[in-house]
This record gives C-alpha cells, structure tokens and sequence, in this order.
C-alpha cells in the first residue's frame, strides 16, 4: 500500500476548489498520521520607484498587513472546512508565480504528498490549469489533483 512519507502540503487560491482541496488533503495526513501545511502564494506587488525609493518601506509595510490578513482569513477558512485549529495546521505564505511558490514551499517542507485544484483548461492537458499542470510536472512527490464533479450518483466497483 501507498505510505505518504512527509508531510501534506495543500494549495489553495480562495477559489471554489479551496474547500475540496482543504478537505482532500485534511483526510490524507490524519490517514497517514502526518503534519497537515497549507499554502498561498501572494504575486510580487512590489513596485519599482527609482525616483522614490522611500516609497519601499510603505510597500513592505502593505505586503506585511496584507501577508497578515491572508493568514487570518486561512486559517478561518481552515477551520471550517477541515475543524483544525491553528496550533494543527501550518500556513504558509509565498509570494511569486503561483507554481514556483508550490513547489518551493514543497521543496522547503519535504512534502510527502501535494493538492491542488485542478481546472479544464484550453491550453493546457485536460482536467489540469496551467497552474496545476506546472506544479504536477515539476514536483518531486505525488500530486493529488482535485477536480470539480457532477452531482448525482457515484459508481464504486469492490471485488
């Protein structure tokens, strides 16, 4: 059987696959008795001001209250789709390119096991955004890729 070896890292985007996700990745690491991270990745938002280099310290200012509120609203988030409190779960917050944010925090945790939303997307393999697809080709552990389904009826084959 499959044994998730790290910890289970989950990535979200306060988008409607961030609930599943939380979900999804919640039930892996309490199955396999391994630390639960979850992480969102802000863009760069820093501004270029060779006139006004001063403006640097309001601009790291902003990045550090808005790093602030974007914990705060995770961990709300992960409290209520997984029943998790703070002192169980660990945020993490990167800044860059959506997919090189996943995979350095991946990287920087020793990540059994990665989730992630996954979208169709015209330009990318189906059933995977351009984001996902990224992370799923250039990660070095198995990526869970949660997708949206129809309601109705599940089909589950025993033998």
């Amino acid at each position: 059987m499959f044994k998730i070896q790290g910890p289970v890292l989950a990535a979200t985007a306060f988008d409607h696959f961030s609930g599943n996700v939380l979900r999804q990745a919640d039930a892996l690491a309490r199955y396999h008795r391994v630390k639960l991270h979850v992480c969102h990745v802000l863009s760069e938002i820093y501004a270029v001001r060779p006139l006004f280099p001063y403006m640097h310290l309001e601009d790291a200012l902003e990045v550090a209250d808005l790093e602030a509120t974007v914990r705060k609203e995770l961990l709300k988030l992960i409290r209520d789709k997984t029943g998790r409190t703070a002192s169980r779960v660990s945020v993490e917050i990167e800044h860059g390119t959506v997919h090189s944010g996943i995979l350095r925090v991946a990287e920087d945790i020793g990540a059994g096991m990665g989730v992630i939303g996954g979208k169709k997307d015209a330009a990318s393999l189906p059933g995977l955004g351009g984001k996902a697809e990224r992370v799923t080709r250039h990660a070095h552990c198995p990526v869970f890729l949660v997708r949206p389904t129809r309601r109705g009826k599940v089909l589950a084959a025993t033998d």
